[in-house]
């Protein structure tokens, strides 16, 4: 995971970060996403549960979740005290020169569950002490 922007919010922060997975067709490329920190478990770095937001259609580059669009799970879940992950998927951030992938299920949840793998990985090694829950 490469953290190319983090914006403090206040109530949370935010970590746009790119990472490996693959595209629609099964080939390797780097995609976006965003980890959501709410402000206790940062100052803390202990986080009990990590929560998966796989977002609905979006029709615009700007609504994607590492633009800053806010999501209302993505809110649930930091009022919870969790880490939020949200992929933006193949068309939108770091591969918005691509067509949208809509309705690609498989590629969509492989991007989701990859960004959140590389979140994980980056808050351990933050040294962050995190739970073995996963909300999905």
């Amino acid at each position: 995971m490469l953290v190319v922007d983090s914006v403090d919010n206040s109530s949370h922060f935010d970590y746009v970060f790119t990472y490996p997975t693959v595209d629609h067709a099964g080939k390797p490329c780097v995609m976006s996403a965003v980890l959501s920190l709410p402000a206790a478990p940062k100052a803390s770095k202990q986080i009990g549960k990590m929560a998966m937001c796989s977002h609905y259609s979006i029709m615009r580059s700007d609504e994607a979740p590492s633009e800053g669009d806010v999501f209302d799970l993505q809110t649930i879940g930091l009022s919870k005290g969790m880490a939020v992950v949200s992929a933006d998927y193949e068309g939108f951030g770091a591969t918005g020169d691509r067509i949208q992938a809509y309705c690609f299920a498989e590629a969509n949840a492989r991007a989701s569950i990859d960004a959140l793998l590389a979140a994980r990985e980056w808050l351990i090694g933050q040294g962050y002490t995190l739970g073995d829950s996963i909300l999905n």
